[in-house]
């Protein structure tokens, strides 16, 4: 077995970062993945992320991402990084750039916004991911971008804690 190399995506690469995304999803909605069922769930309903709810559903996710991405990696809106082994694609992930208010402590209105980690299970805990989340905020840092956030899974949090993300109690949100 060959070491990862890790290389960044490209408009070829959507439909397996869609996919992943898809994956990335479904198994934080799985109870026996360590999922709570209702992890970062959208809709008030607790039965949309749970296994009756379908496929329909990832179904749409999985496009409406594939979408996203066509229309800002070409132009540089977001920038993922994939991880190979052996020429098989094993994790990968994304950085958004968005423009937000400025706030004391970064002035500027550039941040970003690191989503859609997503590492086969039989790949996990090998520092994969690790080194995705490195490449991606390294991505960061070549746009001066200062702030990066990410939501995260309960399992993945120790992970983000040992790169220096930092829990915030402070945000709310309400979902139209």
């Amino acid at each position: 077995m060959s070491p990862p190399r890790y290389r960044r995506a490209v408009v070829a690469d959507i439909p397996l970062l869609a996919l992943h995304h898809r994956l990335m999803f479904a198994e934080m909605r799985r109870p026996d993945a360590g999922g709570t069922g209702l992890e970062l769930c959208c809709h008030p309903d607790p039965r949309c992320c749970s296994p009756e709810c379908g496929e329909g559903d990832f179904d749409r996710l999985e496009a409406a991402q594939a979408a996203k991405l066509g229309r800002q990696l070409p132009d540089a809106g977001c920038v993922a990084w994939l991880a190979e082994i052996d020429q098989e694609v094993v994790a990968s992930g994304v950085v958004t750039f968005l423009h937000t208010t400025p706030v004391p402590e970064d002035p500027t209105s550039l941040t970003a916004l690191l989503h859609s980690l997503y590492t086969r299970p039989r790949w996990r805990r090998q520092g994969i991911g690790r080194a995705l989340v490195q490449r991606l905020l390294e991505s960061c840092r070549e746009r001066s971008v200062h702030r990066v956030q990410l939501h995260s899974a309960v399992l993945a949090r120790d992970l983000y804690a040992r790169l220096g993300f930092r829990s915030r109690a402070d945000l709310m949100e309400i979902w139209l």
